[in-house]
């Protein structure tokens, strides 16, 4: 028995293969809903673990650096305090922005503790 276009049959068998396609998509809509949810965790902790070494290079950078400018501190100051390159007031400036750089850090190290804590 042939199909021919309009007849019964034609008709059944186009309804058949649309709840076929049908069970088909919700198959696939199911499948790609749980591709997502394996994934969408998988690329939050990637993110979160690329701005954890992001911060913790930054911060190793800062770290040497205020070690060298520590041991070039050291390095600079003059046993004689008459023979030093640095008047009073100079020397009052330079301390007091040491302690607000140490402050600023230790601001900067709470801040980023609370971020992740």
């Amino acid at each position: 028995m042939q199909i021919g276009f309009g007849s019964i049959n034609h008709i059944t068998y186009l309804i058949s293969n649309l709840l076929i396609l049908k069970d088909h998509m919700e198959t696939s809509s199911l499948f790609i809903k749980f591709l997502q949810a394996c994934i969408t965790p998988v690329a939050m902790i990637s993110g979160v673990g690329l701005l954890l070494l992001t911060i913790t290079n930054r911060l190793g950078r800062v770290v040497d650096r205020t070690r060298q400018l520590a041991a070039g501190w050291h390095d600079c100051q003059l046993p004689d305090n008459s023979s030093s390159v640095y008047n009073e007031p100079d020397r009052n400036r330079l301390e007091s922005n040491r302690i607000l750089l140490i402050d600023n850090i230790h601001i900067f190290f709470a801040a980023v503790l609370n971020l992740f804590l």
